[in-house]
């Protein structure tokens, strides 16, 4: 690629910015009044530039990253609910995006409450 944003691209190089690993798991624990579900978010090192992961440093590359996010819903009737989520519940600070000098760090801890009616 002639892109500069995405380094000297040759063949076998891993691609910039796609993680080598990824994964999602969640548990949860539900009857009919209310559900509550914890998740948990992996997201391996990947790379700003596009190479291999054995050469990563601190400035071609993004660290790894776990996030855990919270749902929890109260059914009040099949048609209302009261609902509760947290997204990076333990307010991790991680780094999304490293272009043209610039880090762009990732979402803080968000909590929403909520009600919702189904008509």
């Amino acid at each position: 690629s002639n892109l500069d944003t995405w380094g000297d691209v040759k063949k076998g190089y891993a691609l910039a910015y796609l993680p080598e690993h990824q994964g999602y798991l969640s548990a949860g624990v539900a009857t009919e009044q209310f559900d509550v579900t914890l998740a948990m978010r992996y997201t391996g090192k990947v790379l700003t530039k596009a190479g291999d992961f054995g050469h990563a440093n601190g400035t071609n590359s993004i660290d790894s990253r776990t996030l855990f996010d919270l749902a929890a819903h109260y059914y009040i009737s099949d048609a209302q609910q009261v609902y509760l989520t947290a997204e990076n519940l333990f307010d991790e600070t991680y780094v999304t995006n490293r272009v043209h000098g610039s880090i762009m760090v990732g979402k803080p801890r968000t909590v929403n409450l909520g009600y919702s009616y189904k008509f």
